[in-house]
């Protein structure tokens, strides 16, 4: 009996974060000829960013078993929104999969910034409501992201710099493999915006699915805090006898990194 071969990824999807990925990436997995997995955001690559991959254990086979059901599709993807603002996976990505094609969404950085704070907010990750002091304490959590990695993702503005972001991948898999959509016209013109990434990922653009908006805004009101926000906050900024504890607890350094992906 042969054994399967499972194939590697050959797209992503790697960010920005509040630029509609969720919507295209389901979009996507409509398409016969296109496999993305149920997990959206495997943060694989990056290793530079915060958090050990407790669910992968660096292990490029347990990876690999998201794309086990790809069959013969032609194309395999997977979407992470770290991807973009780690410093260190596009390269990872260009070692793993040299031939892949990138896909980067992005939108106006203020509205991006705006958009993730509200979002960071809801995920009981960010612990200051009020917008505008939030972007006050990066100074602070700057400093402090020195010891604290996990802080790095509440540096708005920093993380919204697209610049340095994008030049990594055009440099490392040229501007062809590279495929850029903007929010506001995925917004306006889903339906154009569907069709060029089909012609850029080279699959049947012709093939229909039903456009229904799929990822509304869930911070309606950003006041409203998730019944797990104070047990977020807590994993995410935990006290100095929690790290502790987690330092000598497998289960607990799990269930953090477990809440804060998903």
């Amino acid at each position: 009996m042969s054994k399967i071969r499972i194939r590697k990824p050959n797209f992503f999807i790697v960010g920005s974060r509040k630029c509609g990925t969720t919507a295209l990436y389901n979009y996507l997995k409509l398409h016969p000829d296109i496999f993305l997995p149920e997990l959206k955001e495997p943060k694989y690559f990056g290793k530079d960013l915060p958090f050990k991959k407790t669910r992968w254990d660096n292990s490029p086979k347990k990876y690999l078993q998201l794309f086990k059901n790809a069959d013969n599709r032609k194309m395999i993807g997977e979407a992470s929104t770290s991807y973009l603002y780690s410093k260190s996976a596009a390269y990872e990505i260009k070692k793993f999969s040299p031939d892949a094609k990138i896909i980067i969404m992005l939108r106006n950085p203020v509205d991006q910034i705006y958009a993730s704070h509200a979002g960071m907010y809801y995920l009981g990750i960010e612990n200051i409501a009020n917008f505008k002091k939030a972007l006050a304490s990066e100074k602070k959590r700057e400093l402090l992201s020195k010891k604290n990695k996990n802080l790095r993702i509440l540096l708005y503005r920093h993380n919204a710099l697209y610049y340095q972001q994008v030049k990594r991948f055009i440099d490392l898999f040229e501007y062809k493999n590279v495929h850029f959509v903007k929010f506001d016209e995925f917004v306006k013109n889903t339906e154009k915006v569907y069709k060029s990434t089909l012609k850029f990922l080279q699959v049947d653009e012709t093939y229909k699915i039903d456009l229904e908006k799929v990822n509304s805004n869930r911070v309606k009101n950003s006041s409203n805090k998730p019944r797990v926000w104070k047990i977020q906050n807590i994993l995410f900024n935990p006290p100095q006898y929690f790290k502790a504890a987690a330092k000598n607890n497998e289960i607990i350094s799990k269930i953090g990194y477990c809440i804060y992906i998903n």
